[in-house]
């Protein structure tokens, strides 16, 4: 698995520095033959076109960077619907890393809201913070919390409408734990991991929704 990861990272860079248009639809199709039997590949590769985007020790100039930046913007409606398309076709152990690629183009690229939540994508997110396995459940609160952030100033109402009934929902998820917790008599390693994830989506959405409708109070009276 590091060889893949040196790979990809390789392959990352090599795209940045040439920044050849198209480069994200290339990858796709260059990698396709490849995605029946390691769809980890393609799904590492894509998760580090953002994150190496912002790598800071690249020598390359503002330029190319600004530009590949805007190939990846451009890229993001294909990227989703790609992602969307692969989910189902993922083993389990699959999901978190395709959960993982999905925060990094919600989180680093400017993936239009319209194109996220109206993708399956979203829909899979949801089904995934009712997942048993720590890894999906734990990369899906990860995915939530950046869709928070990057779209509560853009898209309050869908964040209001859409994705605070989620957040909601997952109050039931903390009463069970508590009670495992209890049932337990002590904080066990396999609880502490839902609990600090669960703990980190509630403090978030409290933080941004009291701002959100802070603000439409103040700019529209609701």
């Amino acid at each position: 698995m590091a060889f893949c990861r040196y790979l990809c990272l390789a392959l990352t860079a090599l795209a940045l520095q040439m920044n050849q248009p198209g480069v994200v639809r290339q990858i796709l199709s260059w990698l396709n033959p490849v995605l029946s039997s390691s769809p980890h590949l393609l799904l590492l590769l894509l998760t580090l076109l953002p994150e190496e985007a912002v790598n800071p020790h690249y020598d390359v100039s503002y330029d190319i960077k600004e530009a590949f930046f805007e190939q990846l913007d451009n890229s993001a409606h294909e990227v989703v619907g790609f992602l969307s398309n692969l989910w189902p076709q993922v083993a389990v152990n699959t999901r978190s890393k395709l959960l993982k690629c999905a925060e990094n183009w919600v989180d680093i690229v400017k993936t239009p809201p319209s194109v996220f939540f109206s993708s399956s994508l979203f829909s899979a997110m949801v089904e995934s913070l009712q997942s048993p396995q720590s890894d999906e459940f734990d990369n899906a609160v990860d995915l939530l919390i950046a869709i928070i952030r990057r779209y509560y100033d853009k898209e309050p109402t869908l964040i209001l409408d859409q994705v605070l009934p989620i957040v909601l929902m997952m109050r039931s998820k903390w009463t069970n734990l508590i009670a495992s917790i209890q049932s337990a008599g002590e904080f066990t390693e396999d609880l502490k991991t839902p609990a600090y994830s669960l703990s980190r989506l509630f403090a978030e959405t409290a933080e941004y929704t009291i701002d959100l409708y802070s603000n439409l109070q103040y700019n529209y009276g609701q």
